[in-house]
């Protein structure tokens, strides 16, 4: 399971990129993920509970959504992250439409979040919040004059609002996670890095110290040599007073 996991999260990714570009590669293909992965889980429950039309929808948003893996492999991560916000987006709409009053509306909460863990752009991020907002709202007003294809039961309308709040809690919890995961990751990295670098300077300063303390143990002192100079202009001087020039 653990194999499987990293391989999802290194879609795309080469051993050239820099441990900030993994970091966010990570975040892509895992967040991605997430949101396939809850599409095709929800495809059973609304078959279960006895709407096998938008069962199909929901199986054909699911297999849209899936192509992020196609994407990520060609580590078109951006291209990745606009594609599955607006088709999870576009599915939640209609489905809210389709199974009123089952709260699937609600999913647009966690999805308003995905944009700020993966995108860099902050007025991406803000755009899709907005998007999710007016979405929710016009699901809220388009819902009185809407026909649902086909209607389910008013139990199987209440236990689809339940797990649909539940779901809404785990996903809002995994994607939590998951973001502190990967980057508690990396900080660690970071923090290992910073102290082997740490380490090889004092190795090095170290080092520098040892030299020094060899080089003044070979060399003569400043103050032997100042002696030393001394005493040759002393016998320099001497020398002169028992010579003079001719004249």
């Amino acid at each position: 399971m653990n194999d499987l996991w990293s391989r999802i999260s290194n879609l795309g990714a080469k051993e050239t990129d820099s441990k900030e570009h993994l970091r966010k590669i990570h975040l892509t293909n895992r967040m991605c993920f997430i949101a396939a992965f809850t599409t095709w889980m929800f495809v059973f429950h609304i078959y279960a509970v006895g709407n096998t039309f938008y069962a199909a929808v929901q199986a054909g948003c699911g297999t849209l959504a899936s192509l992020f893996v196609l994407f990520n492999t060609k580590r078109l991560y951006r291209l990745s992250i606009y594609w599955t916000f607006f088709v999870i987006l576009s599915n939640i709409f209609y489905c809210s439409l389709e199974m009123q009053g089952t709260g699937v509306e609600y999913f647009m909460i966690p999805l308003s979040l995905l944009p700020f863990v993966m995108e860099e752009n902050i007025r991406s991020c803000y755009l899709f919040a907005i998007l999710s907002f007016i979405s929710f709202l016009l699901s809220h007003f388009i819902k009185a004059s809407y026909i649902p294809h086909q209607l389910i039961s008013s139990f199987n309308t209440e236990l689809t609002y339940l797990v649909v709040l539940f779901a809404v809690f785990l996903v809002c919890f995994f994607i939590i996670l998951q973001f502190k995961t990967v980057y508690g990751k990396y900080e660690q990295i970071i923090h290992r890095q910073k102290e082997m670098v740490e380490d090889k300077n004092r190795e090095i300063t170290e080092s520098l110290r040892y030299a020094r303390r060899i080089q003044r143990s070979l060399l003569p002192s400043e103050k032997y040599i100042e002696n030393s100079i001394g005493r040759l202009k002393k016998g320099q001087a001497t020398g002169n007073r028992r010579d003079p020039s001719p004249s």
